[in-house]
């Protein structure tokens, strides 16, 4: 049915539940390997179609986290990070969309769905996959964007679109922290996978105009999320996010100051590959 070509939205939640758990103990007897990887695929360019069932394949792993042995784990996890791909690419095209029809850039957190946030929201008790999603998160945003510059041909020049784009997905991420009670373990991988990936391994290789804007909104969406009183931050929480307001702020005058390089040379463009260079 995957493979068909059907129009999942004629189906409700409960069908696309019901499509779920046959997948996933379809996954489950599978053999490691060929039978493994066609399961994934098929269920990958399904869910390319359809972010509900997308939504729903996470959940249900979510859900079955718990349950799975040391035979399962790999299977699942790998089944996780292709949905996390997938999820990823239906928020760029939306937030895309939405730039589109409102013909500003500055507007998409009105118009546009976050579809990050409501999926981390969905499955934020099952810890153990919170964990491997911040874990992942960093990396896998980055191939979704250089997937969709690629496609959508959205050059390097364009460092007004690109870094609100990214700040848009990161600032969605920020507030899941700021507004669930996540144990202490779970707020150190957003501190080290999440938010530090970002700043050694993403944000380095962004060309300087780029740099100003990210790390500016950046620092704006740390200081509101860790002083709205309608977050339910614990105080660990809420110190991480101010020290991070901090952090950012320094690297943003750092930026306009051509100061911010850790790499061991200058950019010239966005680590984003593209197919235009930079003009200068």
């Amino acid at each position: 049915m995957l493979n068909s070509g059907h129009n999942l939205k004629i189906l409700d939640d409960g069908d696309i539940e019901t499509i779920w758990e046959s997948i996933f103990f379809a996954l489950w007897y599978a053999e490691m390997g060929r039978g493994c990887e066609e399961i994934i695929a098929a269920v990958e360019r399904a869910c390319a179609a359809s972010y509900r069932l997308t939504r729903v394949g996470l959940i249900t792993v979510s859900k079955k986290w718990y349950g799975l042995d040391q035979y399962r784990i790999d299977k699942v996890s790998h089944l996780a990070r292709h949905l996390l791909t997938v999820l990823l690419s239906h928020q760029v095209k939306l937030w895309l969309r939405s730039c589109r029809k409102s013909k500003k850039l500055g507007t998409q957190d009105i118009y546009c769905r976050q579809l990050l946030k409501r999926t981390l929201l969905d499955v934020a008790q099952s810890y153990g996959l919170c964990y491997f999603i911040l874990e992942i998160l960093a990396e896998e945003i980055t191939k979704t964007l250089t997937s969709e510059y690629e496609k959508l041909d959205i050059t390097v020049a364009r460092f007004e679109l690109k870094a609100n784009l990214i700040v848009f997905i990161y600032k969605q991420t920020i507030s899941f922290v700021a507004r669930t009670h996540l144990d202490t373990r779970l707020l150190k991988t957003f501190d080290q996978y999440v938010i530090k990936k970002f700043l050694e391994d993403v944000l380095p290789n962004e060309s300087q105009l780029t740099q100003i804007l990210i790390s500016l909104r950046m620092h704006q969406a740390f200081s509101s999320n860790a002083e709205n009183p309608r977050n339910p931050s614990s105080g660990r929480c809420k110190a991480m996010l101010l020290r991070w307001s901090t952090v950012f702020q320094d690297v943003h005058e750092k930026c306009i100051n051509s100061e911010y390089f850790p790499a061991s040379t200058l950019p010239t463009k966005s680590s984003i590959q593209t197919r235009q260079p930079l003009s200068i």
